[in-house]
């Protein structure tokens, strides 16, 4: 019996599909492109998407026919036209800054094994809007829903961080008359807060190492809204056994995909404040 070793040539699509999905590319390449510098030439655009001259026309002005694009008459440059804004506007009506921030939880706790938690500055308090379980066998739950005193856990240091003067005057009040009161966790002293605060603000990231439940740890990082401003706070919670030899780590990937929901937010243009992430049974 004789083998043959020769590979069988590999799959193709027909030359008119092939044809059809490279202009489809290349098409939608230039409207990136557009989008990306506000108005070019024909030749930019063919340099751009490695194109040639010819059909770098030929892709603009099938945009400009269909209505995506159009030509600025006096430096004869193309850009991209209103209609795709109206879509764009469309499109955001479609989405959901809740759904975007629980993929990225996941996301987190895929990277780290631990528990995600995302939660916002509500009646100057930390309320838990969303989790993502650890799996492990022992992993930390904090219910949705939850309100925490801002002072003994890391995503209420990294909220507070981010409030005006007048904001934090509040905050500073709070953990003044909780330590009158004797309640418990019992607060920090009034300088001690200010420091972490001034820590999380310099580091980017605050840390909760045991204040809030003795044998957990956690770290957390600010979550950007459209504007830029700091709409939520997105943690991990690790029992302090966990905590010691993976505290780098955790440190830089919960920064890290906290600034890559911040950057999604923005490309999106949601949320426009912290009520957008709140499911609808915990709003007062």
């Amino acid at each position: 019996m004789t083998l043959n070793n020769r590979k069988a040539p590999p799959k193709t699509r027909p030359v008119g599909q092939r044809r059809s999905l490279s202009s489809v590319s290349n098409a939608l390449a230039v409207v990136d492109y557009l989008a990306d510098v506000g108005e070019a030439g024909v030749s930019d655009i063919s340099r751009q998407i490695d194109v040639t001259v010819g059909t770098a026309h030929r892709l603009v002005t099938t945009l400009v026919a269909a209505g995506y694009a159009e030509q600025n008459r006096d430096n004869r440059r193309y850009r991209l036209s209103v209609r795709l804004a109206t879509i764009g506007r469309k499109v955001r009506l479609t989405l959901n800054a809740s759904e975007i921030a629980h993929r990225c939880l996941i996301e987190l706790v895929g990277r780290v094994h631990e528990t995600g938690n995302l939660a916002v500055l509500s009646d100057g308090e930390v309320l838990y809007v969303d989790k993502a379980l650890s799996d492990q066998p022992f992993a930390i739950d904090a219910r949705v829903g939850s309100r925490l005193p801002t002072y003994c856990i890391a995503l209420g240091k990294v909220l507070v961080a981010s409030l005006d003067d007048d904001e934090f005057a509040g905050q500073i009040e709070r953990v003044r008359s909780s330590g009158k009161s004797g309640v418990v966790p019992t607060p920090p002293k009034v300088e001690d807060f200010i420091a972490e605060i001034e820590r999380a603000k310099t580091d980017g990231y605050a840390l909760d190492l045991g204040g809030y439940l003795p044998d957990v740890c956690c770290v957390a990082a600010p979550v950007r809204g459209a504007d830029g401003t700091v709409v939520a706070a997105m943690s991990v919670s690790v029992p302090r056994s966990r905590f010691r030899g993976k505290r780098g780590y955790l440190i830089k990937e919960t920064q890290t995909v906290a600034a890559a929901l911040s950057e999604e937010f923005r490309e999106v243009g949601i949320p426009e404040h912290a009520r957008e992430l709140i499911p609808a049974g915990l709003i007062r």
